[in-house]
């Protein structure tokens, strides 16, 4: 499995990309990952959808940002199978220091394409408010590859 941790440069009080650089180096460093930085709205999308279209293994795709980071990276997953999302916050309203989290790991979420659009709504949502509810609470969660 790879992973691509989507980082919005602009969302939060900082760019976190070094953050999560060290963060990945120091305790996943066996991960097969990649970070990418979006460059504009939209960005992410593309992005998602490239690498979903030549895929050859199994990929998740880590949101590192906040919300609209979030619906940019299930859009771009949107009719695609054997893909997973999950959630790194580092919003406005959800930053936190990730180095201050030890051991930690980013739960999946399995994706389908066949959600209908009002599946597509309720999953953005859900999606949104664990986002906002997981930048608020410290959790620990342990890496199972």
């Amino acid at each position: 499995m790879k992973y691509f941790f989507i980082v919005n440069p602009m969302s939060g009080k900082k760019d976190s990309t070094n953050e999560i650089k060290e963060y990945l180096s120091k305790h996943h460093s066996e991960l097969n990952y990649e970070i990418y930085n979006t460059k504009a709205v939209g960005d992410a999308i593309d992005f998602v959808k490239k690498e979903c279209e030549n895929k050859t293994q199994p990929l998740t795709f880590i949101a590192c940002g906040g919300d609209g980071t979030l619906n940019e990276v299930v859009n771009g997953v949107y009719g695609y199978d054997d893909v997973y999302i999950s959630v790194f916050p580092c919003g406005i309203c959800m930053s936190y220091d990730l180095l201050s989290i030890t051991n930690s790991c980013f739960p999946k979420i399995p994706f389908s394409s066949s959600f209908d659009n009002i599946s597509l709504f309720i999953f953005i949502v859900c999606a949104i408010i664990f986002v906002n509810i997981s930048g608020k609470i410290k959790t620990t969660y342990s890496f199972k590859g």
